[in-house]
């Protein structure tokens, strides 16, 4: 197994990862809303222009989504994220066999 970090930070508006080329698996994944107004967040998972996964979340003023997911992130994925309000994400990487 490969020790992997967590993927977190602080958005509003978009952003889209860079390439992963090791293969991993996120296994789980949450976003705040860190606001005092309701916002949707849009995420996803791309392989080859194609979505592997796909959320569309409403989230009220200051309200938490969180997932176990089991998502394989294989060669030239990308994790995409879309919101309307200002977020924290975190995507949890295990770098397991895949």
């Amino acid at each position: 197994r490969i020790n992997m970090p967590s993927i977190t930070g602080t958005i509003s508006g978009s952003i889209q990862s860079i390439p992963y080329n090791i293969p991993s698996r996120c296994t789980w994944l949450a976003v705040f809303n860190k606001t005092g107004g309701a916002g949707v967040v849009n995420l996803g998972v791309v392989v080859s222009g194609r979505d592997i996964y796909f959320k569309s979340i409403a989230l009220a003023a200051n309200a938490s989504f969180d997932e176990k997911v089991d998502i394989s992130l294989f060669a030239g994925t990308k994790i995409l994220i879309v919101t309307s309000v200002e977020i924290d994400y975190v995507f949890a990487i295990d770098g397991g066999d895949n």
